[in-house]
């Protein structure tokens, strides 16, 4: 949020008439009479070569005297500065005290362009002359300023302050020059002083509301570069750029000089990157000043946060919020820790207060870019902050709001008065406790970090530390794949409106549609469903969903035969046995109403409605099949994104044809979740998922979902991924319904997300997110979960522990040099080279055009590989030319369309034709596929877990479903076994609790276990069909 500044103009200028009173016009009295006399003013018929002449003389005159002002004056008209400066130190030598002589004998220096000797007379004389100590210490901050020696200008304020802490141009200028090179925190203190003795700008007033961003552009300041790390390292990380602003920051001189505010950032980016060894040292190595800047604390509660000790997480936290009441960081920090410690209504007052502090931000930065009724927000931020306890920013604020709706009424005496009245009759108990949010003062304990280090041993520098991770191997096997969608038969256009909109989209039209891979006639052969637009999502579309028969080697549409023409402007989708016949069963996610085809197992389909609410329009992004009561009976999951008829009102253009604003999410109101629960006698029951919460919890923005078995306690949870709110993790706390009649037995769930790790990106803030792909990618044999973000944010790597908590791997795996600048949806694991290690396949694309602001629209897809648990990124061999080009990928499913063993993907774009990308890499790995069908479990066996044996590893792999961002999967266990490894036993752990092994079991070949039997059905299939 740059904004060049507002401020550092009025300073300028403030300044500039300060240098001209305070040495030009200060001591008159003591000044030498300059008033021309009768023989050196000339007259009107005076020529300029007489007048010269007369010049001349009096020089020629006055060089055979002594040396004097005067003559030093005359000698600088004449432009004979090294002269004038030769004659004015000798003046110094003889009385070293004149201020007028001191005075000029700087300017000339400045002058001839000895800034440095200027600033050193003027410092050697303020401590010489007391009674002029002012005049010349702001002269001589003035120019270090002008010479880009901020460091040095501030230095010189502080010595004014010191003498005089009610210096009003001393606060303002040297707040001014702290933000400039990122000194916030520093910067606010002085503004705090400020705005209790004098109006305040907009900026400066930005400055305090938006505490934790960089407000001034790093780019556009006079500052030496050498000085701007600070502001730069916030700028990075502005960008999400971790490791570059960790770089500027122990590149900068000020790190070797242990300035604490730059010691401070660097351990909370430690902290937020997960690097808590090098943390500890950072705070064992702390000078005893850091302790007084919120970076500092958030670091702290970062550290006791990720090692389970929340009391002393919730304390930083809160000390940081103390420090900066409005800091959205160490707000939205302290939320999560006090949810995580069981106060919810505690941690709800805080989310509120880090949600209206981002508000006010936004707010305060409009009045700044002067956008809107400027006086009426003003006027808003002054209410505002004075329900929060910020009595003296709501008073400036009023101020402002005054002087730009009545500005003849904005008098400066009345508001000082104001000041005067305020500081009398305030409540100072009151205002801090309502600025602690009701909360008493912190107290955080004191940790002996230097004690803690030395225990852990830890053998890593305390200054420079190079990164300690896991390089990742060379890739050893090219993957292959080839866009074959069109050679067989496999024909789909989405359309996001009829015509389609390319750009100035509203909020539904860039966010595609999902696709589903299934077996719906049981011929072994994988057929593909794939949802359509082509509408305005209020009346029926133009175009059908599109469902492609699967005739061994190429695809026929059979959408009309199978009765699937549904045409509610369809986004999420998904599969599954709702009536346990055997038959696969389709959900259709709307706009309009969802829905649910029964598969007839005739080739065709049944519509039919579940419940009364099902007939209720909901804008559903995100749907699976699976039991979530554990009653073995599937449930339907429906997770929807925005509840508001005002996604459809038509953007608005200005007089160039630019939008005025384009819709976001927040701009509406959210939608709730819901599950249908199942009944025994196959009735079903809707309701919103925060009406079964064990606490209360809002409606969010939901897109992504994947249903499982993650916790590996034999139930499983639904984790949602939300758009630009916390995702979601709800776990199951009691049974389901076990008759239709009987509410007292309906389950209850709680969400976990925030106690579990998954809610929030890495610096504790929620992060717009889409897809997710569930898999165990660090092979600790417990699922783990990567999810897509927008770009300039990093994608989430959260890695599951030992205690079911997670941490977020996105710095340590690599993961964030992927994804930062990529705007990801859909995401899926694929083992595209068999070697057993999960890869990731993301599509990305922007929502909007937003060229030239941003270089392309379309962005490629990409393969990223598993090397050693780092994350590379490599282009596939492809002869089409698909990853080697730029898209607006959005559903990715996962297929083996073949049946050879290798897995291949299906990507939805919101331009391109459905594509088929076939894995064609050639690998001697060998391969395993598994088809589970439960008995005593639901038919789908959704939270399955396999364990594969090798010689020395072990492999997990789980049925799922949701399959992260509106898609199916094929519901199919894939396995790679690597070349110098054996497969000795599988191990299945059914949801109803059975356990089952199986010993030397064959490969390359695909096979069904059906729970409780004891020999796997090994599947041939029959051969193609011809395509008639």
């Amino acid at each position: 949020m740059p904004h060049r500044n507002e401020s550092v103009a009025f300073v300028s200028a403030s300044i500039a008439a300060l240098l001209l009173l305070g040495i030009s016009g200060c001591n008159k009295t003591d000044l030498p009479d300059q008033r021309p006399t009768e023989r050196s003013r000339p007259t009107a018929a005076t020529t300029d070569s007489e007048a010269n002449a007369e010049v001349s003389e009096d020089i020629h005159s006055a060089a055979d005297s002594q040396p004097s002002l005067q003559h030093a004056q005359q000698l600088l008209a004449l432009g004979k500065s090294p002269e004038a400066l030769r004659e004015l130190h000798s003046l110094l030598l003889k009385d070293p005290d004149q201020l007028d002589v001191i005075a000029l004998t700087a300017q000339t220096e400045r002058s001839l362009g000895n800034m440095e000797s200027a600033i050193a007379l003027l410092d050697e004389f303020a401590a010489r002359l007391p009674e002029h100590e002012r005049t010349l210490l702001s002269n001589s901050a003035a120019w270090s300023a002008e010479t880009g020696n901020y460091h040095a200008a501030i230095k010189h304020y502080q010595r004014l302050l010191k003498a005089d802490p009610a210096d009003v141009m001393s606060l303002r200028s040297i707040a001014a020059l702290q933000n400039e090179i990122g000194h916030r925190f520093e910067a606010n203190e002085h503004l705090r002083r400020l705005m209790q003795l004098s109006p305040m700008t907009t900026v400066e007033l930005l400055c305090l509301v938006n505490p934790g961003q960089q407000i001034h552009d790093s780019q556009q300041s006079r500052a030496k570069p050498s000085q701007k790390a600070l502001a730069m390292a916030y700028e990075h990380l502005d960008e999400n750029q971790f490791q570059r602003a960790l770089g500027t920051l122990e590149d900068s001189p000020s790190f070797i000089a242990r300035v604490p505010a730059l010691l401070t950032l660097r351990t909370r980016i430690l902290a937020e990157m997960g690097r808590l060894d090098e943390v500890a040292i950072a705070l064992a190595d702390a000078p005893k000043q850091c302790q007084a800047f919120p970076d500092y604390w958030i670091g702290v509660g970062i550290w006791h946060q990720t090692n389970r000790d929340l009391d002393n997480a919730i304390q930083a936290f809160q000390k940081a919020v103390e420090l900066e009441p409005l800091h959205q960081t160490a707000l939205r920090r302290l939320a999560t820790a006090l949810q995580s410690d069981g106060s919810n209504q505690v941690a709800s007052r805080v989310n509120e207060r880090a949600q209206l502090a981002k508000d006010l931000s936004e707010l305060a930065a409009s009045t700044v870019n002067r956008q809107g009724n400027v006086g009426r927000s003003c006027q808003i931020l002054s209410q505002q902050l004075q329900r929060i306890g910020l009595p003296f920013q709501s008073l400036a604020w009023q101020f402002n709001a005054i002087a730009y709706t009545t500005p003849q009424q904005a008098r400066v005496d009345q508001h000082l008065a104001s000041l005067k009245h305020l500081k009398q009759s305030l409540n100072y108990s009151e205002t801090q406790l309502a600025q602690r949010i009701g909360l008493p003062l912190a107290n955080p304990s004191e940790t002996d970090w230097d004690s803690l280090v030395a225990s852990r041993e830890l053998a890593i520098e305390p200054n420079r530390i190079a990164e300690q991770e896991t390089q990742p191997s060379q890739q050893s096997i090219q993957p292959h794949f080839e866009s074959i969608a069109s050679r067989v038969g496999l024909i789909f256009q989405y359309r996001n409106a009829s015509p389609p909109v390319e750009k100035h989209f509203l909020l539904h039209q860039p966010l595609g549609s999902g696709l589903a891979c299934f077996d719906y006639d049981l011929d072994g052969n994988t057929d593909v469903y794939a949802a359509q637009g082509d509408g305005d999502a209020i009346e029926p579309g133009m175009s059908p969903n599109y469902l492609a028969r699967h005739l061994g080697d190429s695809f026929i549409d059979v959408t009309a035969f199978a009765e699937v023409d549904d045409r509610g402007y369809s986004m999420a989708l998904t599969t599954g046995d709702i009536n346990q016949d055997g038959f696969e069963d389709l959900v259709v996610g709307n706009m309009r109403r969802n829905s649910l085809f029964l598969n007839q197992g005739d080739g065709t389909f049944r519509s039919v409605s579940v419940d009364s609410s099902w007939e209720d329009g909901r804008y559903t992004t995100g749907l699976a099949i699976a039991d979530v009561t554990g009653d073995s009976l599937p449930d339907i999951i429906e997770i929807n994104y925005v509840d508001d008829k005002r996604i459809f009102d038509s953007i608005q253009f200005d007089s160039n044809g630019h939008p005025i604003r384009l819709p976001g999410p927040m701009q509406f109101s959210a939608a709730e979740d819901r599950v249908f629960l199942s009944h025994p006698a196959g009735s079903f029951e809707g309701q919103p998922i925060r009406e079964l919460a064990a606490s209360s919890t809002d409606a969010h923005r939901g897109m992504g979902l994947v249903v499982g078995d993650f916790d590996a306690d034999g139930d499983n949870e639904m984790f949602v991924a939300n758009d630009q709110t916390q995702n979601q993790l709800w776990n199951r706390t009691s049974g389901g319904l076990q008759d239709d009649t009987d509410k007292s037995l309906r389950p209850k769930f709680q969400d976990i997300g925030i106690l579990s790790g998954v809610a929030n990106g890495v610096t504790g803030q929620p992060l717009a997110s889409m897809g997710i792909a569930a898999g165990d990618f660090d092979g600790n044999q417990s699922l783990d979960f990567h999810v897509t973000n927008f770009d300039d944010e990093l994608s989430n790597l959260y890695l599951q522990q030992s205690d079911h908590l997670y941490s977020d791997g996105v710095f340590a795996t690599g993961l964030d040099q992927h994804s930062r600048t990529m705007l990801g949806f859909g995401t899926q694991t694929i083992d595209f080279e068999n070697d057993g290690d999960w890869d990731l396949v993301v599509a990305n694309g922007d929502i909007e055009d937003r060229r030239p602001t941003k270089p392309s629209f379309q962005m490629p897809t990409q393969l990223l590989v598993n090397q050693n648990q780092r994350w590379g990124s490599t282009t596939p061999e492809d002869s089409t030319g698909y990853f080697a080009g730029e898209h607006l990928a959005r559903s990715v499913a996962r297929l083996d369309w073949n049946r050879d063993g290798l897995t291949d993907l299906l990507v939805g774009d919101l331009m391109e034709p459905l594509t088929l990308l076939e894995n064609q890499t050639n690998s001697d790995h060998r391969w395993l596929q598994l088809k589970l069908i439960g008995t005593q479990t639901e038919r789908d066996a959704i939270g399955a877990r396999v364990h594969f044996h090798l010689d020395d590893t072990q492999l997990l792999r789980t049925v799922q479903t949701g399959d992260g961002y509106m898609s199916r999967n094929e519901n199919l266990i894939s396995i790679g076994i690597p070349t110098n490894q054996h497969l000795h036993r599988i191990d299945i752990v059914w949801p109803s609790g059975l356990h089952q092994s199986f010993d030397n079991v064959a490969t390359e070949r695909r096979g069904l276990i059906i729970e409780s039997q004891p020999q796997i059905h090994w599947l041939h299939f029959a051969p193609p069909i011809p395509n008639t």
